[in-house]
């Protein structure tokens, strides 16, 4: 329990020092409600990222694709190790984002394996204009862990993520967005993921 809070405590700190500085720094807000990107902010539907063309984000953190082939050490078998994987949202709603969280990693060599990871997500923005909004979302799926027979093979197992973070428009459709969450796999412990360097892209 002491973790958990010394956990929380870091994401606060993260999250309200980055809130800090783009609050000094950043673009502010013109009169008539909208900001100086000339996005709208209130409760009107048409401030969301759907009157602006950009129903669609991606998270950087948690896309990528990789291709590794070699040898891990001296003495080991060859493997080829392939991973592709993506975190997508798209706005259901003027408040609303649904999406996945999606990867495959495939081993081949040295005893091969595949790991999955699907993930629904629905996240839920406090503004209209996505890209300054607080959000809180959450996640419910299937995650790859390692299982406890010592062989080091994995095996799926259900999950769930809860989690929130805050935009920060840079330019253009990029933005900057901390987030913290927990997400709970299998019969595992509650781990806690703080991503303090994420972006995202909307288009």
């Amino acid at each position: 329990m002491r973790k958990f809070i010394q956990n929380l405590l870091a994401a606060s700190i993260v999250l309200g020092s980055a809130s800090t500085v783009f609050a000094q720094y950043g673009t502010g807000t013109r009169s008539g409600g909208s900001s100086s990107g000339g996005y709208y902010t209130g409760s009107s539907s048409y401030g969301s990222s759907v009157a602006y063309g950009t129903p669609n984000e991606i998270i950087t953190n948690f896309t990528s694709g990789s291709l590794l082939s070699g040898k891990q050490c001296k003495d080991c078998d060859s493997s080829t190790n392939i991973t592709i994987q993506g975190m997508y949202l798209r706005t259901i709603t003027a408040e609303w984002q649904g999406g996945a969280q999606a990867g495959i990693q495939s081993i081949s060599g040295g005893g091969g394996q595949t790991l999955l990871t699907l993930v629904g997500l629905g996240v839920y923005n406090f503004d209209t204009n996505f890209k300054e909004s607080f959000f809180a979302m959450g996640g419910l799926g299937i995650y790859p862990v390692i299982k406890d027979d010592g062989s080091g093979d994995y095996e799926s197992k259900f999950g769930f993520t809860i989690g929130g973070g805050k935009r920060f428009p840079l330019w253009g459709s990029v933005n900057y967005i901390p987030t913290v969450a927990i997400v709970k796999k299998g019969d595992l412990d509650i781990g806690f993921d703080i991503e303090f360097l994420n972006f995202s892209i909307m288009f």
